[in-house]
């Protein structure tokens, strides 16, 4: 099974998963801790 790749749109970095949903969590997690906003 593909790993899928994911890319932060705010700087370079990128976040890799087994599925979507990791990925995602992992980019939400990111943003969360290094683009605090509102």
């Amino acid at each position: 099974m593909p790993k899928v790749e994911l890319e932060c749109p705010m700087c370079d970095a990128t976040f890799t998963g087994d599925t979507e949903e990791e990925a995602r969590r992992k980019k939400k997690e990111h943003g969360r801790t290094h683009h605090r906003s509102k």
